[in-house]
């Protein structure tokens, strides 16, 4: 008989530790890490880090740990560097405690966007009884959608969220789920609303900011859009990366080209310092519909393993590339399913 949503839940125990200091630093990196930001991410892994060395046996921790290295990896940061990382703390965690639910959840993501292997994703992510994992609704969102976006779970990711959302009510990346599920819906105006509720919640959140201009891109609003994505916090002193590129594509497709490549002009120096993904790079050129450089920089992203890449089966912006033969290619070496897993 399948297991109940409920019954699996409660197979999720409170894991904590016997010393006081290694648990202060747990509950700082966590306070941290639900900002989603790669300052604040990488301070929340510094923190949890050190609560692992006053007990290596701190099984929450070292989960923590995993996601952190996640979600840097995901939208932030060399994956090359945090994926390998988040797939071995996550390994760890469940060799000492194989009742948490979370390390599963960073496995399957690590399987999905990275190895882009769906079997070993399913696996990981879905339970018996079809549903979500509900630690990977509640501490990486982007898990219904992105399942839902390539096949499974179609139809149900609203469903997903919604279950999870039971369970955290205030959770501003929940909230958000659902304008990025109706975002890959090509529902932009439900988008849009879903995004306003996330920044009612949270107005300088920045995944939420990010799906909220991307919407307001594909309905044509471009001026909203930028301003929309304007109001990303700076890190020091610049825009993520991942921001730069969207508003790198909304200036274009405003017919801002002087705008647009002032934006990859940014995004080429940064990169002397700091990572970016190609990936954003060809979102720009995408947005100036320079073909050629677009799937240059595709073809650099799939080189790098950028993790973002799976979006091409999915995302609108992608639209109209399926008759070049290059883009057709890429897309059939990234298909999820149809690959081996290899890494």
């Amino acid at each position: 008989m399948p297991v109940s949503h409920e019954a699996e839940t409660n197979r999720f125990k409170k894991v904590d530790t016997a010393n006081p200091e290694a648990w202060d630093h747990y509950l700082r990196g966590e306070q941290l890490a639900s900002v989603h930001d790669p300052t604040g991410l990488a301070r929340a892994i510094s923190y949890v880090e050190k609560a692992i060395q006053l007990d290596p046996g701190f099984a929450r921790a070292i989960s923590s740990s995993a996601t952190a290295h996640t979600f840097l990896g995901l939208y932030f940061d060399d994956p090359r560097r945090h994926f390998p990382e988040a797939r071995r703390q996550a390994e760890r965690a469940l060799a000492l405690n194989d009742s948490l639910q979370e390390p599963q959840s960073v496995l399957g993501l690590v399987a999905l966007t990275y190895d882009w292997n769906f079997t070993e994703a399913q696996r990981r992510l879905v339970l018996a009884s079809g549903r979500i994992r509900a630690e990977a609704s509640l501490g990486l969102g982007c898990t219904a959608h992105l399942m839902g976006a390539v096949g499974q779970l179609k139809g149900r990711a609203d469903d997903e969220i919604n279950v999870a959302l039971t369970l955290n009510p205030l959770a501003v990346g929940l909230v958000a789920e659902l304008g990025c599920n109706a975002y890959y819906g090509r529902e932009y105006e439900r988008a849009v609303d879903r995004f306003e509720r996330a920044l009612a919640m949270k107005a300088d959140d920045t995944l939420s900011l990010w799906g909220m201009g991307k919407s307001l891109a594909q309905l044509k609003r471009y001026s909203e859009a930028i301003e929309t994505l304007s109001r990303v916090p700076l890190v020091m002193g610049n825009y993520p990366p991942i921001i730069l590129g969207e508003l790198g594509y909304a200036k274009a497709r405003a017919g801002d080209v002087a705008g647009a490549r002032a934006a990859l002009k940014s995004l080429r120096q940064m990169s002397s310092t700091i990572y970016v993904d190609p990936f954003f790079l060809a979102v720009i050129h995408r947005g100036l519909d320079d073909r050629n450089a677009t799937m240059d920089a595709l073809n650099e992203a799939y080189r790098i393993r950028s993790t973002l890449l799976v979006s091409i089966l999915s995302d609108p912006k992608w639209d109209g590339l399926e008759s070049d033969p290059r883009f057709a290619r890429l897309r059939d070496r990234v298909s999820i399913g149809q690959q081996s897993g290899e890494h």
